[in-house]
């Protein structure tokens, strides 16, 4: 909260709101005892997702400073990282940059005690415009899955022909 400039009088409402918070399941005829909480979202609270982008753009911010922007031939330049909550894509023009950039990434959002799901991660490398699969980018000790194995992402289908325009064709009919 430091470091997106908000005042002292709202950092300590939150933090107290957040501090020594805890929870506990009641059955019918058994309950839990009460459990501290320490790491997560908490459901219902309209401040909790909030905090989670902002300490998730730290991360961001912390990883881009690997990799410099993507500069097309038009003269227009293109972040090296795109996201949605705790989503990323990365645009890079080389596999080195990719795996530098990944590593970093893996390092803050292990230090933020997060953690990237391979299982939900998809790789695909372009070389002049070719889909390569032999290319195949990873985290830590797991692969990411190769996007044309499992082609879909955010719900979103993707073709061979990486075009647009099968997906407007399809929404028509």
């Amino acid at each position: 909260m430091e470091f997106f400039f908000m005042p002292e009088c709202i950092r300590g409402l939150v933090s107290s709101d957040f501090k020594d918070l805890q929870m506990c399941f009641a059955l019918q005829d058994f309950t839990v005892g009460w459990q501290q909480l320490e790491v997560g979202i908490a459901m219902g609270c309209s401040i909790s997702p909030i905090l989670f982008v902002a300490a998730f753009e730290i991360n961001l911010i912390g990883a881009r400073q690997m990799v410099g922007e993507i500069k097309l031939q038009s003269g227009q330049r293109l972040p090296p990282l795109r996201s949605y909550m705790d989503d990323v894509t990365s645009i890079l023009q080389t596999s080195a940059c990719i795996i530098r950039l990944l590593k970093r990434l893996d390092e803050l959002v292990s230090w933020a005690r997060m953690k990237i799901k391979p299982s939900k991660s998809r790789s695909l490398s372009l070389r002049k415009g070719v889909r390569k699969d032999n290319t195949i980018f990873s985290q830590v000790e797991s692969k990411f899955c190769c996007w044309s194995h499992s082609p879909s992402s955010l719900g979103r289908q993707y073709t061979a022909e990486l075009s647009d325009k099968q997906m407007g064709k399809a929404i028509l009919k």
